[in-house]
Parts: C-alpha cells; structure tokens; sequence
C-alpha cells in the first residue's frame, strides 16, 4: 500500500477541526438568533390568556425555544468534533498501514521485554527484601519500592 499515511491521518485531524469551528460558528449565529427573537419579548411579559395573540406568542416563543436547543446541539457536536481530533491526534497505536508499522512494533517489543526483566528481577528482590539490590536494577527507585511494600494497598508481601 503506498498509501501515505501521515497524510491522511493529518486530513482526518483536519476534517475534525474543521467540522468543530463550522459547528461552533453555526451554535453561535443560532444563539445570536434566538437572542434577537427573545429580545422583543419584555423582560417577564406573560403570555395573554385569551387574547387574539396568544397562539402567535405561543408559537414565538416555541420557535426561540427550538433555536435556543438547535444552539445547544451544535455546541455539543463542536465539543464531539474537537474532541476527536485531540484524540486522532494524540492516538499512538500501531496501525497495519504505517509504512513505519514494522519499527514501531519492535521498539514496543524491545520496551515490553526490557520491562518484563525489570519485574523478574524485582520479583526476585521482593521475595528477598533485598532493598539495595532493587535500588541497583534500572529505574528502580526508593518510590516504587515503597509502594511495592505497601501492605495497606495490597503490595506484594
């Protein structure tokens, strides 16, 4: 596949944002809208019972009532769009179709084993309590070895 990856992955996040701002734009001309419509409305005026413009006040207000929800709807789907682009964004799975793919997995895999003999040896220097010997081994510190003993949290002694 000679696809380009990074490209499309940039589109993607650009589409997202792009959608966001449009969504926003439109939340804001809807509430601008709805404003507008409330303001002719006094501050407090009851709807006239009986009146020949009780249908029409009704109706009115209904309609501000509905553009004020159609403002909230796309302030949500703003916050839904810019919210999938953070996550496209900061997402670092591996994916079949990066053309890197295959130096990811063995970096991972690198990361995995060498984090998997950190836990054998400090496996072995909790089962010990051999306190120096953990301190000793790569990224081993007085913190983690704390917590380890920590029979309050449920540690491992």
């Amino acid at each position: 596949m000679k696809h380009d990856f990074n490209e499309r992955r940039e589109n993607r996040i650009n589409l997202a944002r792009t959608l966001g701002k449009k969504n926003e734009k439109e939340s804001d001309q809807l509430y601008n809208s709805a404003s507008d419509m409330a303001s002719v409305i006094p501050m407090g005026q009851p709807i006239l019972v009986g009146h020949h413009s009780e249908k029409r006040d009704r109706k009115y207000r209904e309609k501000i009532h509905d553009t004020m929800g159609k403002s909230v709807e796309k302030q949500k789907r703003a916050a839904y769009y810019a919210e999938k682009a953070e996550t496209i964004a900061s997402n670092d799975a591996i994916f079949s179709d990066d053309p890197e793919a295959l130096t990811k997995l063995k970096e991972k895999l690198s990361r995995l084993q060498a984090l998997q003999e950190f836990m054998k040896s400090a496996n072995k220097c909790l089962r010990k309590q051999d306190k120096a010997a953990f301190l000793l081994l790569p990224s081993a510190t007085a913190e983690i070895w704390a917590q380890l003993n920590d029979t309050s949290r449920g540690g491992y002694v």
